[in-house]
């Protein structure tokens, strides 16, 4: 094996975060709500334990959590990628090879270690985490990307350990026989659906299908997976990181009616997918925007409709992309109707480095990028929403949030 991987994933991130300032919580199930505090998107074990599903609407729930003693949180990323930066600058004193996946996930690249047990150096890794930050994590080791990232899903659903190795060809196909395809990295709920339309089922399956079926009929990042699971590392984090779209939406607990609502969370809407665009350094060259009525309220007919907007150049700039999902939204709204939900899409993503402008093109893209750069600065170093724009109106009403512990001086713990 050639190299190999350890992937570090902090468990139960947000909800861990909440539990290190405050060791009464330790043993107690804990749910992080999504902005607004409406869906579940953190949960600890013993949240887990109590049938608590990730993405669950909180209104769902509340009785359960009430009766169980289950502490709610509101999310508060500003506290939580700090948090983030602790661990990643944390591990990185094990090598200076680390790619960071997500806010709670980073590759190693410890190529080289071959000479210690790395299964100990693994657990090293998790101890000091803990120790240094507070965060519990789990590693996933392998000889390609791929198949760290199985052996980490590993640890955490299967053996319920803090170190799995994916290195012995025997253990690889035991545990690829265990592994779902739909648990892949990269694969999906999608794409598991085409791939068992071929027969492949397992992650097991997906190593050993033939090369010129996988050819055929995906693409080029499907034959990058089966050979990483075969031990040949070909895939790179960018190959899965990007997306090819980003939604946003939101049920609403009342029915909305009023345009102006509907226009603020719309604006709301597109200026989180913009941060996410330039955060991954792509424009988007079109925008979807739907509404749609609550389809089991039985005393008025159900109401669904989409638009999609194609723009001359592609943008990430949040002013122009609002202007757009506006304009759509107007086209397609209709006063008689009360709306549960509303969305965007914000559609056919390219490189930023790829696009060509068009010599006709007003002379302020580079005004736009100074200022989209300096208010996601603001808001990265401040808290989200701190800069905003007008359209968005309010910001979230989070009244489950716990203090930012690590990047206000006024919001440190006191000891009494």
């Amino acid at each position: 094996m050639s190299q190999i991987f350890a992937l570090v994933d902090c468990n139960n991130f947000y909800a861990s975060c909440e539990r290190v300032f405050d060791p009464s919580l330790c043993s107690a199930p804990i749910v992080v709500l999504s902005n607004n505090d409406g869906c579940v998107i953190s949960r600890s074990e013993e949240a887990k334990r109590l049938g608590v599903k990730m993405g669950e609407p909180y209104f769902k729930i509340k009785s359960l959590c009430e009766r169980e003693g289950v502490k709610i949180f509101s999310s508060n990323f500003h506290f939580y990628g700090d948090m983030s930066a602790r661990v990643m600058n944390c591990i990185s004193d094990f090598t200076p090879n680390i790619e960071i996946y997500s806010i709670d996930e980073a590759f190693l690249n410890i190529t080289g270690f071959e000479h210690k047990d790395v299964d100990s150096y693994a657990n090293e890794v998790c101890s000091r985490v803990k120790r240094w930050t507070g965060i519990p994590v789990s590693v996933g080791i392998g000889g390609t990307r791929t198949l760290s990232k199985l052996a980490s899903l590993i640890a955490k659903q299967y053996v319920k350990k803090p170190v799995f190795s994916l290195l012995d060809p025997d253990v690889i196909e035991h545990s690829l026989r265990l592994v779902d395809v739909g648990d892949v990295w990269g694969v999906g709920k999608k794409l598991s659906e085409r791939f068992r339309k071929f027969r492949i089922s397992s992650a097991w399956d997906l190593a050993k299908a033939d090369e010129s079926l996988i050819k055929n009929n995906f693409s080029l990042t499907e034959l990058k997976i089966v050979h990483e699971l075969r031990g040949t590392s070909c895939l790179a984090v960018s190959d899965v990181l990007q997306k090819k779209s980003i939604s946003m939406s939101r049920s609403f607990s009342k029915p909305v009616s009023i345009r102006e609502d509907l226009e603020e969370n719309i604006s709301r809407f597109v200026s989180n997918a913009a941060f996410k665009l330039r955060a991954q350094n792509t424009l988007a060259s079109a925008i979807c925007v739907y509404i749609h009525t609550n389809k089991h309220d039985k005393e008025s007919q159900y109401f669904y409709d989409s638009k999609v907007m194609k723009f001359q150049v592609a943008t990430s700039d949040t002013a122009k992309l609002i202007k757009y999902a506006k304009k759509v939204l107007s086209s397609i709204y209709d006063a008689t109707h009360r709306y549960k939900k509303a969305g965007i899409i914000l559609m056919d993503l390219v490189d930023q480095e790829n696009i060509q402008y068009s010599l006709l093109q007003p002379a302020d893209e580079k005004r736009s990028k100074v200022l989209m750069k300096m208010m996601d600065k603001i808001n990265l170093k401040e808290g989200k929403g701190t800069v905003r724009f007008a359209a968005e109106k309010s910001k979230f009403i989070e009244p489950k949030l716990l203090p930012h512990y690590t990047t206000r001086w006024e919001d440190l713990p006191r000891v009494h």
